[in-house]
C-alpha cells in the first residue's frame, strides 16, 4: 500500500516486504511508523479545532478508527508488529545490563507470529527459555540478568550474548585466520585482552571497543535528520485518509473511496484479494496456537518436542495462514478432502500419521457405538494407519449416511465468514494485549501531557 510512495520499482519494493536480513528495513520501518503517528495526531487535532492532544489520545483514535474499518485494523496490526521488533532490540539496552522482563514480553506476543509462520525452531527455543524462566529461582534469575543475557561492550554498553559471541568470533579471525596453529591458545588470549585498544578490521566489532558507533538499537542517528522519504510516507498516507475522522478510507484514488466496513480489499501476492481472517492472525488464531502447542509439548509430558524432530509441529498446526481468498478456497477444499476422504490411498497421500493418529481418536471419542480398538503411539508405518482410519471412517458411514455432507456443512459455514470481518468482531479483538496498553503506562504524564500539533510542511 505505501512502499510505491518511495519505492518505485517492484524489485525495490521486494526487497523491503520480503528481506533476506531484517536489517534491511532498519533505517526506514521507523519512519513509516513516525508518518502514521503524525498523521493521525495532525487529523484528530484538526477535527477539534487544533486543540492540544496528547499521545493517549492518539492511541484511542487509532483504535476507534481500527474498529470502524477493516483496512484500519490491517494497518494497526502491522504497526504492532514492527512494535515487537522494537521492543526486542530495546531490550538489549535498557538498564545496567539489558530488560530481561522486557525481553520475554516480546518473545511471548512474537509466539503468535511463530505460529501462524511455521517458526517451529523458533516456537520450541520460546517455549523452553519460559518454561526456563518461570521455574528458574531468583537466584538462577539474578544470575541470568546479570551476566548471561547481556554482556558489556569495552564502554560498559550492554549487547546480547550471542551477538557478542559472534563478533568476538570475527574479530578474532580476521587477526589470528581460521587455520589452527601452534601457541594459537596463546595469540588469542592476548588478542581478546587488546580488544579495547586495537582497531578491529572487521567494521561490525567496534560494538566490542571504546568507541562512540551507534548501536543497532539506537534512533538517535536514524531520527537525526528528516530525510525525503519520510515526506513521501507522510504524504502517501496523508491521502489515504487512513487517520481521518468521519471519512472511509482511500486505498487507491482511481478505484475511489475503501468504504468497505466487513471486508478487506488489499490485494494479496497472488492476485487475489486479502481475506479477513487475516486480522486474527496474531490475536485470535495465534494466541491459540501457541497456547495448544504449549499445552501438548510442555505439560502433556507424553509428548514433549525431544520425543521426536520428524514431526515438526508436534501435533499442532503451525502452518503459514492462508492470506488471500483465494488460498482460503484451496484450503477450504484440502481441509474438506481430509476431513471426508475413506479409502486408504487418499487418507495417505493427504494427511501425515500425527493428523491421522488425531482424526481417528476423535473419532473413537465421540463414536463409541464403533467401538475402534486404540491405536499404538509407535510401531506402525503410514500405511497401517491410514488403514485403521479408513476401516473407521467406512464403518462410520454405513452408520450415518448423512456424516460427509454434515462435515462439509461445517467447514463451509466455518470459511464462509472468513471472508467477512464485523465491527463487532473487530471490537473483540482490539481488546487483545497487543493492542491495549495497561492503565500504570497511559496515566503516566509522559502519554498524559497535551502537546500542540502542527503540520507537517510539504
Amino acid at each position: 500500500m505505501f512502499l510505491p510512495a518511495w519505492r518505485d520499482t517492484t524489485k525495490r519494493q521486494e526487497w523491503f516486504k520480503f528481506p533476506k536480513d531484517p536489517r534491511q528495513r532498519e533505517d526506514e520501518h521507523p519512519w513509516l511508523l513516525l508518518a502514521h503517528y503524525v498523521d493521525a495526531a495532525v487529523k484528530l487535532s484538526d477535527s477539534e479545532e487544533g486543540r492540544d492532544i496528547s499521545a493517549v489520545d492518539v492511541y484511542e483514535f487509532m483504535l476507534k478508527r481500527a474498529k470502524e474499518y477493516p483496512l484500519c485494523m490491517l494497518v494497526l496490526l502491522e504497526m504492532r508488529l514492527a512494535t515487537i521488533a522494537k521492543m526486542m532490540k530495546n531490550a538489549e539496552r535498557i538498564g545496567e545490563r539489558g530488560s530481561v522482563e522486557l525481553f520475554l514480553t516480546a518473545v511471548k506476543f512474537a509466539m503468535r507470529l511463530f505460529a501462524m509462520t511455521h517458526k517451529t525452531e523458533y516456537m520450541r527455543l520460546s517455549c523452553n527459555i519460559l518454561l526456563w524462566w518461570n521455574c528458574a529461582s531468583d537466584a538462577q534469575r539474578k544470575i541470568y540478568s546479570s551476566f548471561i543475557f547481556t554482556q558489556l561492550t569495552s564502554n560498559g554498553v550492554p549487547i546480547y550474548h550471542d551477538l557478542s559471541v559472534e563478533l568476538s568470533v570475527k574479530d578474532i579471525r580476521q587477526l589470528l585466520g581460521n587455520v589452527y596453529n601452534k601457541g594459537l591458545e596463546l595469540a588469542m588470549e592476548h588478542a581478546c585482552a587488546e580488544i579495547p585498544e586495537r582497531e578491529g578490521q572487521e567494521r561490525q566489532a567496534t560494538k566490542l571497543r571504546n568507541k562512540d558507533a551507534p548501536s543497532d538499537s539506537s534512533t538517535s542517528k536514524a531520527f537525526s535528520t528528516i530525510p525525503e522519504n519520510f515526506i513521501k510516507m507522510y504524504k502517501r498516507i496523508k491521502d489515504m485518509d487512513l487517520w481521518a475522522p468521519d471519512k472511509p478510507p482511500i486505498l487507491c484514488r482511481s478505484r475511489g473511496s475503501n468504504s468497505a466496513v466487513d471486508r478487506l480489499e488489499v490485494p494479496g501476492r497472488d492476485g487475489g484479494v486479502m481475506n479477513a481472517s487475516i486480522l486474527e492472525s496474531i490475536t485470535k488464531i495465534g494466541e491459540k496456537r501457541v497456547r495448544d502447542y504449549f499445552i501438548k509439548n510442555y505439560i502433556d509430558v507424553n509428548n514433549r518436542p525431544e520425543r521426536s524432530e520428524k514431526d515438526k509441529d508436534h501435533g499442532v498446526r503451525l502452518s503459514k495462514m492462508s492470506s488471500t481468498v483465494k488460498q482460503l478456497k484451496v484450503e477450504k477444499e484440502q481441509r474438506i478432502k481430509q476431513a471426508t476422504c475413506h479409502t486408504k490411498t487418499d487418507i495417505k497421500n493427504s494427511m501425515k500419521i500425527n493428523e491421522i493418529i488425531d482424526e481417528y481418536n476423535k473419532l473413537r471419542n465421540t463414536n463409541t457405538r464403533l467401538k475402534l480398538k486404540q491405536l499404538p503411539k509407535s510401531g506402525m508405518n503410514h500405511d497401517g494407519y491410514a488403514d485403521e482410519l479408513s476401516s473407521a471412517r467406512k464403518k462410520l458411514m454405513k452408520m450415518n449416511k448423512a456424516w460427509k455432507d454434515i462435515i462439509i456443512d461445517q467447514i463451509n459455514a466455518e470459511y464462509n465468514n472468513n471472508e467477512r470481518s464485523t465491527e463487532e468482531d473487530r471490537a473483540l479483538l482490539l481488546k487483545d494485549k497487543l493492542f491495549t496498553f495497561p492503565q500504570s503506562v497511559t496515566n503516566t504524564e509522559r502519554y498524559m501531557k497535551k502537546i500542540n500539533v502542527e503540520p507537517v510542511p510539504m
